[in-house]
C-alpha cells in the first residue's frame, strides 16, 4: 500500500518537536508534501530539513497549490498545530474538499462550534488526544479488572506557569478556557476512556465551577477548574472529580481510581494497585521502563490516523465517496 500524502499546517514548537518527526520517520504510512506557516523562518527552517517539501504564507497558496498540482487530490491528510482561534478559520475549506483532518486540542472553541464542525464536514476530524494510546494508559486499562467494578475517580492536574499572561494562550478570546481546553484536556479524556471503555455512557457534567485568581499577570483566563462528571447506566454509577490547576506550587499529576475490590493510583511516573484489608493479595507496582514513553504516545496517535484515513479512502467499496457521510472522531 503506497503512503498516504499529508500536509502540516502550522510550523511551530509542537510540530518541530513531535510531530514532524513522527510524520517522516514512518515513510510506509506517510508522504509529507507541503506545510504552511505565517512566519517565513519557520518555512526556511522546515525546508533545510526536507527540500522536496511545498512551503505556503498561508491556507488559499496551498489549497490552490492542491487544485493546480493534480486534478485529483494531492493530499489526503493534514495535521494542524496552530493557536485554538484559528482553527476556525482553516478547518471549514479543507474539510470541505475531503480532506481528513489530526488537529491539537481543543476540539472546537464552543460547544456550537464543535457542532458546526461535526454536521458539515465530509472526512474525518479527529483531536489529538495522544495520552490514550501511551503505556501508562494501556497498563491502567489491564489492571482495571484487578479492583473490581469502579465507584469513584478522583483526578488532579496542577502546573506551575511562571508568566501566565504571555502569548496568546492568557488571552480568553484566543484560548478559550484555558484551564479546562488546554491544561485539563488530556486528564479529562483519560478519566472518560477509564470510566466508560467501550463509549456505552454519555458523561454528564454534575458540577463545573473555573477560579481566576491571579489578573495581576495581564491574563483574563481562568486560572483553575472544579469539575464532577457522572457516568451512568442500569447497572453502574461512576463519579469522577477533576482539579485542574495552573497555579500549582509544584507540577503534579495524580488519578485515584476506587473500585469494589481495591484501589488504582496513578502519580504520574508510577502505577500501583492496593487491594482491601485482610485481602490475599500483594499490592502491585509499574513504572515505565522507556523514559520517553510520552513520545511515543504521538507515535500510536499517528499510527491510529493513519488507520482510520485507510479504513474510509482505500478500503471501501468502488464509487463509495466520503463525501456520502460524515465522521467524527
Amino acid at each position: 500500500m503506497k503512503p498516504i500524502d499529508i500536509a502540516i499546517v502550522g510550523l511551530g514548537q509542537r510540530t518541530f518537536k513531535k510531530a514532524l518527526s513522527d510524520i517522516t520517520n514512518e515513510p510506509k504510512h506517510w508522504r509529507l508534501v507541503a506545510a504552511i506557516d505565517p512566519v517565513e523562518e519557520q518555512r526556511v527552517r522546515l525546508n533545510a530539513l526536507f527540500p522536496d517539501v511545498s512551503t505556503f504564507a498561508n491556507l488559499q497558496e496551498l489549497l490552490e497549490w492542491n487544485r493546480i498540482e493534480n486534478e485529483h487530490r494531492r493530499f489526503e491528510a493534514v495535521y494542524i498545530a496552530v493557536p485554538y482561534h484559528c482553527y476556525r478559520e482553516i478547518l471549514p475549506d479543507i474539510l470541505s474538499l475531503g480532506i481528513h483532518v489530526l488537529k491539537e486540542k481543543p476540539a472546537a472553541m464552543s460547544p456550537e462550534e464543535l457542532s458546526f464542525l461535526a454536521d458539515n464536514n465530509s472526512a474525518i476530524l479527529t483531536t489529538a488526544s495522544q495520552r490514550r494510546y501511551g503505556s501508562a494508559m494501556a497498563q491502567m486499562k489491564f489492571w482495571m479488572e484487578r479492583i473490581g467494578s469502579p465507584s469513584t475517580f478522583e483526578a488532579q492536574l496542577q502546573l506551575c506557569i511562571p508568566n501566565l499572561g504571555e502569548g496568546w494562550r492568557g488571552r480568553s478570546s484566543l484560548a478559550g478556557g484555558r484551564a479546562l481546553a488546554d491544561v485539563g484536556w488530556h486528564l479529562i479524556d483519560i478519566i472518560i476512556r477509564l470510566a466508560n471503555p467501550n463509549d456505552e455512557i454519555i458523561p454528564v457534567i454534575e458540577y463545573s465551577k473555573s477560579f481566576h485568581v491571579r489578573g495581576s499577570h495581564g491574563q483574563d483566563c481562568e486560572d483553575g477548574a472544579h469539575v464532577v462528571l457522572g457516568f451512568s447506566n442500569s447497572s453502574q454509577e461512576i463519579t469522577a472529580h477533576l482539579t485542574i490547576s495552573r497555579i500549582g506550587h509544584q507540577a503534579t499529576e495524580q488519578v485515584i481510581i476506587t473500585g469494589e475490590k481495591g484501589v488504582l493510583v496513578f502519580n504520574g511516573s508510577e502505577i500501583s494497585v492496593h487491594f482491601e484489608p485482610g485481602a490475599n493479595t500483594e499490592p502491585c507496582h509499574w513504572r515505565p521502563s522507556d523514559a520517553s514513553y510520552y513520545e511515543m504516545d504521538v507515535t500510536k496517535m499517528f499510527r491510529e490516523f493513519y488507520i482510520q484515513v485507510c479504513l474510509l479512502w482505500r478500503l471501501l467499496p468502488a464509487g463509495w465517496s466520503t463525501r456520502t457521510e460524515a465522521r467524527w472522531h
